[in-house]
């Protein structure tokens, strides 16, 4: 029998009766480890999707962020009310406010595109853009003086001409090649040409 049996197996002769242990792990036995890890954060109130989890995803883990993010800002704005209060102290005449921006570095991405979007919008948030892009403000004036005041580099920078950039009153007709026109492309515009008089 033993010349039959596997390497990792001994076999072993008693007149006595033998009893078997098993040292394999439990597969209902929970990890405690990461269960007292979880455990930890979670009565911190620190989401555990941040650490690895194994039902993370990019949305929840936003969330998360986001929801974290919020206390801290909470934090922030009473430092901003406190700075603002020394320098009102501290000011003359001329009166200044400091603004603590939203931004961590998990939304500063998100935070320049709303700026960018408002900004396009006619909102004034270019300043708030520069900032959340790390250029300081006195480095933006800076820059903004010498790019088109000393370099005029919107004069000389002109982007190449595309149908993004200009616009020569629609495509050519049959009428502009001097083919003859369709009576329902004349019908079209009459009914443009009628709706533009009214």
């Amino acid at each position: 029998m033993g010349s039959v049996l596997p390497e990792n197996i001994g076999l072993v002769l008693s007149p006595m009766e033998i009893n078997d242990f098993d040292f394999e792990k439990d597969k209902a036995d929970k990890d405690n480890v990461s269960e007292s890890i979880r455990d930890y954060y979670s009565s911190a109130g620190v989401s555990d999707l941040l650490f690895n989890s194994e039902k993370s995803s990019s949305n929840s883990l936003k969330l998360s962020i986001d929801n974290d993010s919020s206390i801290m800002f909470a934090v922030l704005r009473s430092l901003e009310r406190w700075v603002n209060r020394k320098i009102k102290q501290e000011s003359g005449v001329i009166k200044f406010k400091c603004l603590f921006l939203d931004i961590t570095k998990y939304n500063q991405k998100e935070f320049y595109e709303n700026c960018l979007k408002g900004s396009q919008a006619s909102l004034p948030m270019k300043t708030m853009a520069c900032v959340s892009m790390g250029i300081p403000q006195s480095d933006m004036v800076g820059l903004n003086f010498l790019e088109t005041e000393v370099l005029e580099i919107q004069n000389k920078f002109i982007p190449l001409k595309s149908s993004h950039t200009q616009s020569d009153g629609g495509r050519p007709n049959n009428s502009d090649k001097g083919l003859p026109v369709e009576e329902v492309t004349e019908q079209q515009q009459d009914n443009g040409s009628n709706e533009n008089r009214e």
